[in-house]
């Protein structure tokens, strides 16, 4: 097509207006009169040469998403047939460690009960995966009913304790707070939000305490923790998926580079705002808001 040909304009118009008219027009370049026959051959040559490596990069962008495309596909694809199996392994864990005939020694009903809670840990992390990838696409249907946040703050908290251990998870008393939302994906958001959380608190001394407030129009959830301070420049790379950034050189990533991606994908999908507070010396806060 005649749109893909790098245009020169030759013209004996001098002035700064015509050169201006020719390159909104769709020029690439302007020569006035008189020139030199090896000034144009040079810049046509270098505009074809640019023309070229344009093309190229778009083929091989084009290219790079197809292969992303594929890759995704396959991803998806895998992880999916991973959830049935893994749906039966949790299933029999939980029948042994329920039946009232085991003959389980202590030590080994801990090392039941650690199994169980790692296998439920990979069921949510598929169930994050499949879900982000629906959302990512735009297929994400949403159950919208009224909720009561501090309730479902209270449930999320209760499936997390087992992975607390020492340290304090807890609700902070507040009053009231509604807003339209997805109650499943509403308490998978809070439910990432804690296990990022306790991934960073201390093991001793250590504390994640989630809290509502009802604001003018919207409500706020905060998830705070004690960890380690997150530094400016590497908080908005921490909701991308799997962004993890170093705490100080340590290779001690952050995030997990995919439940925090999942929270904002669902957040976002209500229409709603997630960010992070952190500075030195001073607890790191995740928050989600959502207009009520």
């Amino acid at each position: 097509a005649l749109n893909e040909i790098p245009v020169v304009f030759l013209s004996a118009l001098n002035e700064t207006v015509d050169k201006v008219r020719a390159l909104e027009a769709g020029g690439v370049d302007y020569i006035s009169k008189p020139f030199k026959a090896e000034e144009v051959e040079a810049r046509v040559r270098t505009h074809l040469e640019l023309r070229r490596q344009k093309l190229l990069l778009q083929q091989n962008y084009d290219r790079l998403r197809e292969l992303e495309k594929m890759r995704d596909g396959l991803v998806h694809m895998i992880i999916h047939d991973l959830r049935s199996p893994l749906a039966t392994i949790l299933s029999r864990l939980d029948f042994f460690r329920n039946d009232p005939g085991s003959s389980l020694s202590p030590a080994a009903a801990r090392d039941l009960d650690e199994t169980l809670k790692t296998a439920e840990v990979m069921l949510r992390l598929i169930g994050d995966l499949l879900d982000a990838s629906k959302m990512e696409s735009g297929k994400m249907k949403l159950n919208l009913k009224e909720c009561d946040f501090p309730w479902l703050m209270d449930y999320a908290v209760s499936t997390m304790k087992p992975l607390a251990g020492p340290r304090e998870l807890s609700v902070e008393p507040g009053g009231p707070a509604r807003a339209a939302a997805d109650p499943e994906l509403l308490a998978r958001v809070m439910q990432n939000l804690i296990a990022n959380a306790l991934k960073f608190a201390p093991r001793e001394g250590g504390y994640v305490r989630l809290a509502a407030r009802q604001l003018k129009g919207s409500v706020r959830v905060t998830v705070e923790n004690n960890g380690p301070d997150i530094p400016a420049r590497y908080q908005p790379e921490i909701f991308e998926r799997f962004g993890q950034v170093d705490q100080d050189g340590k290779r001690q990533p952050y995030s997990t580079g995919l439940g925090l991606n999942f929270c904002k994908l669902a957040v976002q999908a209500h229409g709603g705002r997630i960010g992070v507070e952190s500075s030195p010396g001073k607890p790191t806060v995740f928050w989600f808001e959502l207009d009520g």
